[in-house]
C-alpha cells in the first residue's frame, strides 16, 4: 500500500470500503462497549462460504493501515463500519496505545467530515461516555462484564485528543450537551485537580469552547449550572475561576440576574486577569452608551435589554448579602461581618447604579458618576413613583449605600449616595442624620474631590433634616471651627456652608443671620495665603452668588470682581482655582443686585486673552452665557431638581449680550490661536444656551463667518468645537441659508479654500514643536523668529519656503475642517447630503489615510459620521473615488500621494475591480511609478497598494471565479505587469514577477491567449534572480575553462529552478502550434542577440521541454530551431555550448530528416575543418546529446554520425572528449568489430579525409583511426580497402617528422599486418625500404616507433634480407665510439636500443639459410645486450631470445645451446626482477624442449644447476614463476 499510496485516488468508495474490510473482517462485529445500536451488518457469517470468511487483520497491520484510510477525508464515514473501527481501536481485546490514539483521531474525522445526512443523536450520547471517560473524568459504573474494557488509563495525548473530539461534537450535536449539566461539573472538577499545566489550558479553552451548547438549556439545566458555579466561584485554582467568567458571559443573558451577580463577584477577584475578564463582560457592552444616546432610535430599543430589572437585582443582592453574612464567606471588617470586600462592593453597587438609571429611561450609561446633578435631576421622576408604588427597594438601595459608605468611604460610594439623596432629599435625607458625624470627617478627608462631594451631601442632609435643628448648629460653630480645623477641614467646611446657604437661599429663606459668615468667607479670598482655603471660599462664593445668597457686603462689587479676576489668572494658583473664579465671576452675574455687569464682561473677555487651557475657556464660555441672561438664568435654579430640558419661565437677555457677541467674533479673528480658540468655544456656549434669542437671529451670519474662519485652524479641537457651532447655526438657519452654509462647506473641502491673514512679526506660523528647536535653543514659531533663523543660516530665501510649507498646512486645515463640519451637519442634512456625496465621498474616503495622524484620525471620525455603511457606500461610488485616487496618485504633493496609494488599497480589498478595470492598467502603472518615488514613506505606500491590488487582481483571475472575467481582466492587466518586468527598481520587478507567476498560476488554461508575452517575459526575468557578482565571478574564471564551465553550468541550473523558469514550463501545456512557432521564434531571438548567461540557457531548456512536451506543435520550427542553436555552438562559453547541445538533442525528435542530415554533416565538417578544441567538445556533446535523447534517429543516420564518432574516439590520448566519444559508439554500435564492418565505407572515408587534412593532429587522428580499423578487422579486411588504406598510409609518411607522425607508422604497420603476401609476387622490398628510410630519421620518438613497425613489417613479410634490418639496428644496439663520446640522453638511447632488440627478435627470418649467416652476428648483439647493467635491455634481450628461439632450427646450432643458455642461466640466478627470472625460465624452457626434440641432452653439471636455481625459484611469491618453475622442473626430471 505505501509503495502504491502516491497513485491511489484516496476518495474512492470502494477503496475505503475495502480497507475497512481489511480492518474489520468480512464479518463487522459490534463493541459490547457501544451501547446503542446503530445498525447490523450487510452480511453475516452465515450468509458467507467457509472460504470466503476474512479475520479482521493484526494489530501492527492496523495500525499501519489507519492513516491511509484517514486519507480518504469525508469518504471514511461509512457508518456504521468506522463506528466498529473506531471502538475496536480503543476497546479491542488486543489494542494498544497507539491504536487507541488512531481510534481518537478516526473519531476526530468522523465528526469534522460529518454533514446534516448522518444522524449522529443516536450515537452522540454514547460518544459523549466514550469522551468523557477518556477525558480522564468518567469512572465506570455498570455492568461488570464491560469493566474490563474500562481498566486502562489514557495518556494525556490522548486525553488532548478527546478534548478536541468534544469541541467537535458539541458543533455537530449541541443537543447532547444542552441540557448535561453533570458534563460540566465533571470537567470543572477535573480542571480543579488537573496537575499537568498544559492540559489544565487546553481543558479549560475546550469548556469555553462548549458554552454556547448551553444557551438553548432548559430553565431546570440554568438553575442547577448556577448552583455548580456557586460551588466553584471560590475554588483555589485560577483556571476554573477564569472558565467561570467565560462560561456564565456565554450561557447566561445579560438580564440575568443570578448571572450577573456570579461576574460580580468575580469583578472583585484577587486575580487580575479574572477580575479584567468580569468587568469586560458586565460593564463592557454598556461602554459605547452615554447620557446622549438616551433619546437616540438604538438606545430606545437596546435599554431594556442590557442590565437586568433594578428591583430584582438589589434585592437578590441583599439576600446575597445576608447569606454571605451568615456564611462562612463573610468579611471581618470594622467589627463587623460584611458580604463583600471593598472591590466587589465598589463593582456591585456601581451595577446596580447602571441597572437604576436605565430602568428611569436614561441608559445604562457609565458617566453616571461624572455629573451627579443631571444623574439625579433625570432619575427623580422614577424615584418618585417607586417611593409610592414600591418604597422598600429604595430604602434597601439606601441602606446598602450607607452602610458601604461607613465601611469604605470612597469617593464612588459617596457619590452614588449622594445622587440618591440629591434627587428626592425630602424623602431620603432623613434617613442619613446618623451618618452626619461620617459626612463631617469626610469633609476632613486627604481628598479634594471626596471633601467637595460629602460637603454638598452634608448641606442635602442638614437642611432636609429638620427636626433635631441640625442646620442651625452647624452654622453656629462654623466660625469658631474656620479657626480650629486643619488646613482640609477649613476647605471642606467652606464647601459644606457655600452648600448649605445655597439651598437655603433656593428655599427661599432668610439668609440674614449669617451674613457674618459670609463676609467672613468673602474676606479669605483677599487675605488667606494658603491655596486650599481660598479655593474653597471662591467655591463658596461662587455657589452663594448662583443661589442669589450674596447680598451687598462690606467690600464693592468693582472689588470683588478685580480680585476674582486676579485669582482667575494668578500663576500661583492652580487651574481648578482658576476655573472656580471664573465660574464665580459668572456666577456673580446672577445676582439681582449686581450693578458691575460690564466691568464683569470686559474681565472675563480679558481673562480669556490671556489663558491658554482649554478648560478654562469652557468656565470662561459659561460665564459669558451667564452674563448674557443675568438672574434670569437657570443655573440660579435648583440643579437637583430641574432637568436640561426643562423650559424655564422668564429667562431674559441682559444688556450686554450684543457687546459680548461683537467681542467674541473679533476674537475669532485674532492673530493668538489661544484668543480664537476661547472665542469659539464661548461663541460655541452661547450659542447652545441662546440659540433661539432674537440677539443671535440677527448676529447667525457673523457668528456662521466666524466659525467658518476658524474651521482652517490647525487645531483639531478648535475644528471639531467649530464644526458643531456650524451644525447648531444650521439648526437654526432657514432652508436658503442651510444650502448656503452647505456650498461653502463643500467648496471649501474640495480646493481648500482658506482666510488671508495679516502678517506681523508676533504671528504664528508654527505650532511649538513643529520645526524642532533653533540652533540657539528656542523654538520657531512665529514669522519674526522664522526671519532670524533665516538669516542666521544666511539662507534669506528659507522664509518663502517655509511660509509656503505654511501656506500648505492652512490649506489641508481648512479640507479637514470642512470635514468636521460636514460631520457634525450630517444628522440634521439628512437625505439632503446625498446630493453632495459624489463629490465629499471621494475626498473623504481619501483624507482618511492622510498620513499625518491627525488628520488621519479626524477624516476616519468625520467618515463615520457621515457614513452609515462603509462598504455599501464604496461600492455604490466606487468610480468616483478611483477617479479621484487616480487623479491625485501622482500629485507634486507627497502627502497627498501617500494617501492616495493607502485609499487605493483599501478601496478593491473585497470588492475588486470590475467596475473600473478598462482603467486599471494606467492606474496600476502609475502606482509601480510611485513605488520609485524619491521618499522612502510614499515608495512603502505604493508598494502596499500594489500588492493589494495584486492580490485582488489574482482572486479576479481565477480559473473558478468565472471565465469571463478572469479572461477579461488578464486581456487588461497582463501587459502592464509584464510592462514591470522590464524595469530597474528592484522591487517593482520582484513585485511583477510574483505577480506573473500568482496570474498564471490561478489563471489555468484560460492563460493560453496571453503565452506569447508571458513565457518571454518571465525567461528574461531569470537573470534578477542572479546577483551582479555572479557574472564578475565567471569572467575572472575565464583562464581555468573547466572551472568556468562548471560554474556557469551551476548558474544555468540555478536559473531553471528560480520560479519564473518554473512557471513558464508550467505553461507549456496549455500551447497551440501557432503560439508555439511565435514563442519558439521569441526564444531563438533571445539566444541569437546579446542576453545574460541564465537568460539564454533557460531559452534553450525551454525548447527542449517544448520538444518533450509539445513535439507536434514544435515540428514547423524546429529547423529554425536547429539552425540557430547550431550557430550557438560556437558560443565562447563552454557552458551555453554544452546546453545548446542538449537541446539539439531533444530537438531531432521532432525534425525532418534532411535537416538531422544537414546537422551531422555541419558537425562532420566542423570537426575536419575546425582546431578548435572547444568545436570539437561542442560537436561530441551534441552527438552525445543526440544518443541520450533520441538514440533511435542517431541509428537511422548512424552512417554520417558513426563516422564521426569513430574518428573523434581515436584523438589524443589526453583528449578529454574521448570518453564520450566512446560512450556513444558503445550506445549505438553493435559492438566494435560489427560496428565497423556495417559502416567500414562511411568511416575509411572520414579517416582518410582527416589523414589529408591540413591539421597534423587530425592526421594522426586519421592514422590511429585506420590502425583501429586493421587492429579489429585483422585479415577479415577486404584487400582493396587495406591497399587504399595502405596507399594512403604510405603517402603521409612522405615529408617532414611532424607530431603525432608516429601514427601513421604504427597504422602502416597495423595495415599491413592484415595483408596476405604472396611471396612469389613482391617480396616487400619496397614497404621494407620505406621503413627503414623512416628508422634513420632524426627524431627520437618518431625513430622509435619506426624501428618497432619495422619488426613488426617484417615478421608479417617474413622478410629474407636480415641485413638490412641489423644494419639498421646494430648502430642504435652497439653505438659507435663517436656517439659515445658525445653527450647524448642516456634515457633515448636507452629507450632506442630496447626497441631495436625488440625489432631484432621479431624480424629474425625462418630461412636456414639467413640464420646460418647472421647467427653469430646477432648472438654478438645479444651477447652484447645482455652485458648491458639496465635491466630492462636485458629483459628486451631475453624477450627476443625467446623470439629466436621459437624459430631457431637448433640442428645447426648444437654447439652453440651453452651460449644460448649462459645468459638466461645467469639471469635466473642474480636477476631481482621477477619478470626478468620468468622470461629466462621461458627461454630456458624453450632451449631444453628444442633440445630434446633432436636428441640432445644437458651435461649433468650443467642441469643440476639449472635444477638448484631453479628450485629456489619456486619457493618465491610469485604464482607465475612457481607455475613455471614446477614446468620446469618437470622437463628437466622429464
Amino acid at each position: 500500500m505505501f509503495r502504491v499510496m502516491s497513485s491511489k485516488e484516496w476518495k474512492d468508495e470502494d477503496l475505503i470500503r475495502s480497507l475497512y474490510s481489511l480492518c474489520l473482517g468480512s464479518v463487522p462485529e459490534q463493541s459490547p462497549v457501544l451501547d446503542v445500536s446503530i445498525g447490523q451488518p450487510q452480511c453475516t457469517e452465515k450468509d458467507l462460504k467457509p472460504e470466503k470468511v476474512r479475520l479482521p487483520i493484526c494489530r501492527r497491520v492496523k495500525l499501519k493501515l489507519l492513516p491511509l484510510l484517514r486519507k480518504g477525508a469525508e469518504m471514511v464515514i461509512i457508518m456504521p463500519d468506522i463506528l466498529f473501527l473506531i471502538y475496536d481501536c480503543i476497546f479491542g481485546i488486543d489494542t494498544t496505545t497507539n491504536l487507541r490514539s488512531s481510534g481518537l483521531l478516526l473519531l476526530q474525522d468522523l465528526l469534522w467530515y460529518s454533514d446534516d445526512n448522518l444522524d449522529l443523536e443516536a450515537v452522540a450520547p454514547s460518544l459523549l461516555k466514550l469522551t468523557m471517560f477518556m477525558i480522564g473524568n468518567l469512572k465506570y459504573e455498570g455492568d461488570n462484564a464491560l469493566k474490563d474494557f474500562y481498566n486502562f488509563k489514557p495518556d494525556n495525548h490522548q486525553r488532548v485528543s478527546a478534548l478536541t473530539v468534544l469541541s467537535y461534537l458539541a458543533k455537530k450535536s449541541p443537543g447532547v450537551l444542552a441540557d448535561n449539566a453533570d458534563c460540566i461539573r465533571m470537567l470543572l472538577s477535573s480542571l480543579e485537580k488537573e496537575p499537568d499545566i498544559d492540559f489544565a489550558q487546553s481543558l479549560r479553552t475546550t469548556i469555553s469552547g462548549i458554552a454556547p451548547c448551553f444557551i438553548s438549556a432548559s430553565e431546570t439545566t440554568k438553575r442547577l449550572l448556577k448552583f455548580v458555579f456557586n460551588q466553584y466561584i471560590t475554588s483555589s485554582n485560577v483556571q476554573v475561576r477564569r472558565v467561570l467568567v467565560e462560561l456564565v458571559r456565554i450561557i447566561f443573558p445579560i438580564t440575568d440576574v443570578e448571572g450577573r451577580f456570579l461576574l460580580l463577584i468575580c469583578c472583585g477577584d484577587r486575580d487580575e486577569t479574572i477580575a479584567k475578564d468580569a468587568v469586560d463582560a458586565l460593564f463592557g457592552p454598556l461602554r459605547s452608551y452615554t447620557m446622549d444616546d438616551r433619546s437616540t432610535e438604538k438606545m430606545e430599543t437596546d435599554k431594556s435589554d442590557l442590565v437586568p430589572s433594578y428591583g430584582r437585582l438589589l434585592n437578590y443582592i441583599i439576600e446575597q448579602k445576608k447569606f454571605r453574612e451568615s456564611s462562612e464567606k463573610g468579611i471581618f471588617i470594622k467589627d463587623r461581618v460584611v458580604g463583600f470586600d471593598k472591590n466587589t462592593f465598589e463593582y456591585i453597587l456601581r451595577f446596580v447604579q447602571l441597572s437604576l438609571i436605565n430602568e428611569a429611561g436614561l441608559g445604562p450609561f457609565e458617566s453616571a458618576l461624572e455629573n451627579p446633578h443631571r444623574v439625579a435631576s433625570s432619575i427623580r421622576p422614577f424615584l418618585l413613583n417607586l417611593i409610592r408604588n414600591e418604597s422598600s427597594v429604595l430604602s434597601a438601595h439606601l441602606a446598602l449605600l450607607t452602610e458601604t459608605v461607613e465601611l469604605f468611604p470612597s469617593l464612588n460610594f459617596i457619590t452614588s449616595l449622594t445622587i440618591l439623596v440629591g434627587a428626592v432629599p425630602e424623602f431620603l435625607a432623613g434617613e442619613l442624620v446618623t451618618l452626619i458625624p461620617n459626612l463631617k470627617d469626610l469633609t476632613e478627608s486627604n481628598s479634594e474631590d471626596t471633601r467637595l462631594i460629602s460637603a454638598e451631601l452634608l448641606s442635602i442632609v442638614l437642611k432636609e433634616e429638620k427636626s433635631q435643628n441640625f442646620q442651625n448648629k452647624f452654622l453656629s460653630a462654623a466660625l469658631p471651627d474656620l479657626s480650629r480645623k486643619s488646613v482640609e477641614g477649613k476647605q471642606g467646611l467652606l464647601f459644606a456652608i457655600g452648600f448649605l446657604l445655597g439651598r437655603i437661599s433656593l428655599k427661599n429663606e432668610n439668609i440674614n443671620p449669617y451674613s457674618q459668615i459670609v463676609d467672613t468667607i468673602i474676606e479669605l479670598i483677599y487675605n488667606e495665603e494658603h491655596s486650599l482655603i481660598t479655593s474653597g471660599a471662591i467655591h463658596a462664593i461662587g455657589q452663594l452668588a448662583r443661589c442669589k445668597a450674596l447680598k451687598k457686603t462690606l467690600k464693592k462689587d468693582a472689588e470683588l470682581v478685580q480680585r476674582l479676576s486676579e485669582l482667575s489668572c494668578h500663576a500661583k494658583y492652580s487651574i481648578r482655582i482658576h476655573d472656580r473664579a471664573i465660574s464665580a465671576l459668572g456666577f456673580l452675574s446672577l445676582e439681582d443686585s449686581f450693578v458691575e455687569r460690564r466691568l464683569l464682561v470686559n474681565e472675563l473677555l480679558k481673562i480669556m486673552r490671556e489663558v491658554k487651557d482649554v478648560d478654562l475657556h469652557f468656565s470662561i464660555g459659561e460665564s459669558l452665557v451667564c452674563c448674557c441672561f443675568g438672574a434670569t438664568y437657570r443655573e440660579s435654579l435648583d440643579l437637583w431638581s430641574i432637568k436640561e430640558d426643562d423650559s424655564v419661565k422668564g429667562e431674559t437677555e441682559s444688556e450686554d449680550f450684543e457687546f459680548i457677541l461683537e467681542e467674541l467674533i473679533k476674537g475669532a479673528g485674532s492673530q493668538h490661536p489661544s484668543v480664537r480658540q476661547a472665542c469659539t468655544i464661548s461663541l460655541l456656549a452661547i450659542l447652545r444656551k441662546c440659540g433661539n434669542s432674537k440677539t443671535i437671529v440677527n448676529y447667525i451670519d457673523r457668528i456662521q463667518t466666524a466659525f467658518a474662519v476658524c474651521l482652517a485652524e490647525g487645531n483639531d479641537f478648535v475644528q471639531d468645537v467649530s464644526s458643531k457651532g456650524l451644525g447648531l447655526i444650521y439648526d437654526f438657519s432657514p432652508e436658503e441659508k442651510r444650502q448656503e452654509l452647505v456650498d461653502d462647506l463643500m467648496s471649501v473641502f474640495i480646493s481648500g479654500s482658506r482666510r488671508r491673514i495679516q502678517v506681523s512679526n508676533e504671528t504664528k506660523i508654527f505650532e511649538e514643536g513643529t520645526l524642532g528647536p533653533m540652533p540657539t535653543g528656542g523654538q520657531v514659531t512665529t514669522y519674526k523668529e522664522l526671519c532670524s533663523l533665516a538669516s542666521d543660516l544666511n539662507q534669506p530665501d528659507l522664509v518663502y519656503k517655509f511660509m509656503n510649507l505654511a501656506n500648505n498646512t492652512m490649506l489641508w486645515n481648512s479640507k479637514k475642517g470642512a470635514a468636521f463640519g460636514f460631520a457634525f451637519l450630517t444628522p440634521k442634512l439628512g437625505k439632503e447630503l446625498e446630493k453632495i456625496y459624489p463629490v465629499l465621498i471621494p475626498k473623504l474616503y481619501r483624507y482618511r489615510f492622510d498620513p499625518t495622524p491627525r488628520v488621519q484620525n479626524a477624516m476616519s471620525a468625520i467618515w463615520s459620521s457621515v457614513v452609515n455603511d462603509d462598504t455599501k457606500t464604496v461600492d455604490t461610488y466606487q468610480k468616483q473615488i478611483f477617479e479621484d485616487i487616480s487623479k491625485h496618485l501622482t500629485s507634486n504633493q507627497w502627502r497627498v500621494r501617500e494617501s492616495s496609494c493607502y485609499a487605493s488599497a483599501e478601496l478593491f480589498r473585497g470588492r475588486g475591480f470590475d467596475a473600473v478595470l478598462e482603467k486599471m492598467p494606467e492606474f496600476f502603472r502609475n502606482i509601480l511609478k510611485v513605488m520609485d518615488d524619491v521618499k522612502e514613506s510614499v515608495r512603502k505606500s505604493a508598494e502596499f497598494a500594489a500588492k493589494s491590488i495584486v492580490k485582488v487582481l489574482i482572486q479576479t483571475t481565477n480559473v473558478d471565479a468565472g471565465k469571463n472575467s478572469a479572461q477579461e481582466t488578464a486581456k487588461f492587466m497582463f501587459p502592464v505587469v509584464l510592462e514591470g518586468l522590464q524595469s530597474s527598481v528592484k522591487e517593482v520587478h520582484a513585485l511583477c514577477l510574483d505577480t506573473t507567476i500568482s496570474m498564471v498560476r490561478s489563471l489555468g488554461h484560460l492563460v493560453a491567449p496571453h503565452l506569447p508575452i508571458i513565457i518571454p517575459a518571465l525567461i528574461n526575468s531569470v537573470e534578477a534572480a542572479h546577483h551582479q557578482q555572479l557574472n564578475y565571478m565567471s569572467v575572472r574564471l575565464g583562464d581555468q575553462a573547466a572551472t568556468q564551465e562548471m560554474f556557469d553550468s551551476a548558474r544555468i541550473s540555478a536559473a531553471r529552478m528560480t520560479t519564473s523558469y518554473e512557471t513558464a514550463q508550467h505553461t507549456l501545456q496549455f500551447l497551440d502550434a501557432e503560439k508555439t512557432e511565435i514563442i519558439v521564434i521569441s526564444l531563438l531571438s533571445t539566444i541569437k542577440t546579446n542576453n545574460p548567461l541564465p537568460v539564454k540557457g533557460c531559452s534553450a531548456h525551454l525548447i527542449s521541454s517544448l520538444a518533450q512536451l509539445r513535439p507536434n506543435e514544435l515540428q514547423p520550427v524546429a529547423g529554425k530551431a536547429l539552425a540557430v542553436l547550431c550557430k550557438g555552438l560556437s558560443d565562447r562559453n563552454l557552458a551555453l555550448r554544452s546546453t545548446y547541445a542538449g537541446t539539439i538533442g531533444q530537438l531531432v525528435r521532432v525534425a525532418k530528416d534532411s535537416s538531422i542530415e544537414k546537422l551531422l554533416n555541419m558537425l562532420q565538417t566542423w570537426y575536419l575543418e575546425t582546431n578548435e578544441e572547444s568545436i570539437r567538445s561542442a560537436c561530441m556533446q551534441t552527438i552525445q546529446a543526440v544518443s541520450r535523447y533520441n538514440p533511435d534517429v542517431l541509428r537511422n543516420h548512424a552512417g554520417t554520425a558513426l563516422s564521426l564518432v569513430f574518428l573523434g574516439m581515436h584523438g589524443k590520448s589526453d583528449d578529454p572528449t574521448i570518453k564520450g566519444w566512446e560512450k556513444v559508439w558503445e550506445e549505438i554500435a553493435p559492438g566494435t568489430e560489427g560496428g565497423i564492418r556495417f559502416y567500414l565505407d562511411e568511416i575509411v572515408k572520414i579517416s582518410k579525409m582527416a589523414l589529408n587534412a591540413a591539421s597534423y593532429p587530425l592526421r594522426a587522428q586519421g592514422a590511429k583511426c585506420q590502425g583501429k580499423i586493421a587492429k579489429t578487422m585483422g585479415q577479415k579486411l577486404d584487400e582493396k580497402v587495406c591497399m587504399d588504406l595502405l596507399n594512403g598510409l604510405k603517402t603521409s609518411m612522405g615529408g617532414k617528422v611532424w607530431t603525432g607522425k608516429e601514427e601513421v607508422v604504427t597504422a602502416f604497420a597495423d595495415v599491413i599486418e592484415c595483408i596476405r603476401f604472396d611471396e612469389s609476387v613482391s617480396d616487400g622490398s619496397e614497404l621494407m625500404d620505406l621503413i627503414l628510410r623512416e628508422i634513420k630519421r632524426g627524431n627520437k620518438d618518431y625513430k622509435s616507433c619506426a624501428l618497432s613497425a619495422c619488426g613488426r613489417i617484417a615478421a608479417s613479410l617474413k622478410f629474407k634480407k636480415f641485413s638490412l634490418i641489423i644494419d639498421a639496428t646494430e648502430p642504435i644496439i652497439i653505438p659507435p665510439k663517436e656517439e659515445e663520446d658525445e653527450e647524448i640522453d642516456q634515457k633515448e638511447l636507452l629507450d632506442l636500443q630496447i626497441v631495436a632488440i625488440e625489432a631484432l627478435g621479431k624480424a629474425w627470418p625462418e630461412d636456414r639459410n639467413v640464420q646460418v649467416e647472421f647467427f653469430e652476428k646477432l648472438m654478438k648483439l645479444i651477447e652484447f645486450s645482455m652485458s648491458n647493467v639496465h635491466w630492462k635491455i636485458q629483459l628486451a634481450t631475453v624477450k627476443s631470445l625467446q623470439r629466436i628461439l621459437e624459430t631457431l632450427d637448433l640442428t645447426l646450432f648444437t654447439e652453440n645451446t651453452d651460449a644460448l643458455l649462459k645468459f638466461p642461466i645467469y639471469y635466473l640466478g642474480h636477476a631481482m626482477q621477477t619478470s626478468l627470472k620468468l622470461d629466462s625460465m621461458k627461454a630456458i624452457e624453450t632451449i631444453v624442449q628444442k633440445m630434446n626434440s633432436i636428441n640432445l641432452t644437458l651435461d649433468e653439471f650443467k642441469s643440476s644447476s639449472i635444477k638448484k636455481l631453479v628450485e629456489e625459484q619456486s619457493r618465491t611469491e610469485s604464482a607465475d614463476l612457481r607455475l613455471k618453475c614446477d614446468s620446469l622442473l618437470r622437463l628437466l626430471r622429464g
